[in-house]
């Protein structure tokens, strides 16, 4: 105990030392007057002040102004260069990408070698996006051997041209289960699964349901499920719509054919971009799901960046920076089908196989990132098909005001003209419709006032694309359209509602299939986190930093709007809600085998969150396992070198101050240096106790 109360004096000495470099006082003295100027000295006019310029990182955006300053001899007194933060907007900062890191050790397997380079810093604020490609990749040779396995067990099967395997009773059971018919050939005699029944074999669009999916952009990738092959069974599902009975494929649990429409239009108020931004994020982060053996860090990592590359919320981000805004979506769907997967068992597609096949039994981020951008990041477990219409509409807040509608008046309003035109409902003398006729906003148009919208941006899904873009709503009957739309959809239906789960789940049935699954859990939360806003620069007012590919947006709270929702329409206080910084870099595994821990953090200072702002939702550190293979196992000859030594046991305790106490005890100085020991505190730490040269060693 005595121990700890020595810190408090020292601290204490700290804090008033320090303050003397703050102030330029000496310890325990006044600040004296300057001298005289000397006699002689004068300053001419100062310059119009400079452009703003920095990195837009802790405040650091200045401009400058020059004056000329004259006199018989030294005049120390009088500057010639002024120097001051600029905060009005964000300044520009240039995207920066980083040097590649070392080449990849030469995959056996493969004979080839792979480095990727980082972003450093995304561009912001008008800054000039990145241009420098981020991977490359080069061949090599290498010494060890392959360790793939070949062969299938007794009661399988070899496919010839995909070297899959198939349980031998497939064979001649009049299904092309190998996908190269090679399981067909040389039959004397061909079973009938189906036993004569009159079956369509493939079901309509199945394949959407074996589609990957990336939850960044929220759009299909490609295929990660075969559902064209139905397992040695006949399960039959019947479509009334189609007048036929089709197989159900081995992958599918359950299909069901079922319309459901909606017979009306939703809307929905947001008050600002960053409230839309929000709700957006969330609802996708409600689909994402952890199998029985799912890495809980893919789950983390995909709900904090889910739908931040979605096209149509980066036209949505922008377009509301121009003004004090708020936003309505206006929507409606149709369902044509349900479906779920199998838990397990999985049959893979050819390509998506093929691509497990080959990732490099030592990890190389760069070889697994590529899976990752061809297949998407998770699959889908359940969803349903059809088609939604859903359009934003961005409207002035001003504007809306002098509507003088109130807030149910305003959905209200968007919801029965949408009902109007695409449904060719009749409203006649109804008092609330003429409401929305007769306002003074829809006066400006014509007495729509959905075309009093400031913009609009389509998030329509399914149909063809010349069928969705002509639902752009216009003020005159639109049923013809719509229907157009709705037929399209038929024949061409989106996932519109999905479960999804990490892709690394589908990772069986290939060769060295645990450790490759362990590679792309970690390559999936590597790649999430490439797209985590924690290098953006903070947005001022309590905006939102959102990294949209290597550059970074602002979504504003409302009554303020501006690239770095610098501009305000009400000036009163607003509370900063903290975010977080990036993780530091893993620690070294405390183990080369058998498996070991590896540790990172992260701090909620990108930025602070004010007294009465909201401290960062999520945890501050985090662990792995690391090495899992066997000691004696074939990875290890991968992995040379000897396991990290035991610490040496003095039977003394160190004692750690963390820098944060003493950020505390300094606030009382001033916020100014509270904040310059807070900015250091982080990378002080990550050089401290997460060094990527330090073993953490299991006690």
């Amino acid at each position: 105990m005595k121990g700890r109360y020595k810190v408090v004096p020292f601290l204490l000495a700290l804090a008033a030392l320090t303050a003397s470099f703050e102030t330029g006082q000496s310890f325990g003295s006044e600040r004296s007057s300057p001298p005289p100027l000397p006699e002689g000295c004068n300053g001419g006019d100062w310059s119009p002040w400079g452009a703003c310029s920095g990195n837009g990182l802790g405040g650091g955006c200045w401009h400058t102004r020059t004056r000329t300053v004259t006199g018989s001899g030294p005049c120390p007194h009088l500057s010639g260069q002024d120097t001051q933060p600029c905060y009005t907007a964000g300044c520009p900062a240039d995207c920066q990408v980083g040097e590649f890191g070392d080449w990849s050790v030469c995959d056996p397997c493969l004979n080839t070698q792979s480095r990727y380079s980082s972003i450093v810093r995304p561009s912001q604020f008008g800054g000039s996006p990145c241009t420098k490609p981020l991977v490359e990749t080069r061949r090599c040779s290498s010494d060890k051997t392959c360790p793939l396995t070949s062969g299938c067990t007794s009661g399988q099967f070899k496919c010839v041209t995909t070297g899959r395997c198939v349980p031998a009773s497939f064979r001649c059971n009049g299904d092309d289960d190998c996908g190269d018919e090679s399981d067909e050939q040389e039959c004397s005699e061909v079973q009938d699964l189906c036993e004569g029944k009159d079956v369509e074999d493939v079901i309509p669009n199945i394949d959407f349901a074996g589609s990957g999916y990336n939850v960044l952009t929220g759009e299909l990738s490609g295929q990660v499920l075969d559902n064209s092959k139905y397992g040695g069974l006949c399960r039959t599902v019947y479509s009334g719509d189609h007048g036929k009975t089709f197989r159900l494929p081995h992958n599918t649990q359950f299909y069901r054919f079922q319309v459901v429409a909606d017979t009306t239009f939703h809307s929905e108020k947001f008050n600002s971009s960053k409230q839309f931004y929000k709700e957006t994020t969330t609802n996708r982060q409600l689909d994402i799901h952890a199998g029985v053996s799912a890495s809980f860090s893919v789950i983390k990592a995909s709900a904090e960046v889910a739908s931040s590359q979605s096209h149509g919320n980066h036209e949505v981000i922008k377009s509301s920076q121009s003004s004090d805004s708020a936003l309505f979506t206006v929507s409606n769907q149709i369902e044509l089908a349900q479906f779920r997967m199998n838990s397990e068992d999985l049959i893979l597609s050819d390509s998506f196989y093929r691509a497990l096949e080959e990732l490099p039994v030592v990890y190389s981020y760069v070889e697994y990132r590529k899976l990752i951008v061809d297949f998407g990041t998770h699959y889908l477990s359940a969803g349903s098909l059809g088609g939604q219409y859903r359009y934003v509409y961005r409207y002035n807040r001003q504007s809306l005001t002098e509507s003088e509608l109130n807030e149910e008046d305003q959905k209200s309003c968007l919801s029965v003209e949408a009902k109007v035109s695409f449904f060719g409902i009749k409203i006649g003398g109804d008092a609330g419709f003429k409401h929305c006729q007769d306002n003074k906003l829809s006066q400006t148009t014509a007495g729509s006032f959905t075309l009093a919208a400031s913009d609009s941006v389509s998030f329509v899904k399914g149909g063809t694309s010349e069928a969705a873009g002509s639902l752009a709503y216009a003020n005159q009957p639109m049923t013809d359209k719509y229907d157009a739309w709705v037929d399209s959809v038929k024949d061409n239906p989106a996932v519109i509602s999905a479960k999804l789960y990490p892709l690394s789940e589908l990772v069986a049935g290939v060769s060295l299939a645990s450790l490759k699954k362990v590679h792309l859990e970690q390559a999936l939360v590597q790649y999430l986190n490439e797209f985590h806003p924690c290098k953006c620069a903070p947005c001022q007012n309590n905006g939102k930093a959102v990294l949209i590919g290597t550059t970074c947006e602002c979504v504003c709270q409302n009554g303020t709007y501006g690239e770095s929702c610098e501009k305000v329409i009400d000036s009163v206080f607003v509370d900063v809600d903290g975010s977080w910084s990036c993780w530091t870099g893993w620690s070294v595994c405390s183990a080369y085998c058998d498996g070991g821990k590896s540790y990172r953090q992260r701090f909620c200072d990108n930025p602070y969150n004010s007294s009465r702002g909201q401290f960062c939702m999520g945890d501050e550190n985090d662990s792995k396992t690391c090495n899992v293979f066997p000691c004696d196992g074939p990875g290890t000859t991968l992995f040379p070198g000897a396991p990290p030594t035991s610490a040496p046991q003095t039977g003394e305790k160190i004692v750690t101050v963390s820098v944060l106490a003493v950020v505390a005890c300094l606030a009382v100085i001033g916020p100014v240096l509270a904040f310059r020991f807070g900015w250091r505190r982080r990378r002080l730490e990550s050089y401290a106790s997460l060094s990527d040269t330090t073993p953490i060693v299991k006690a």
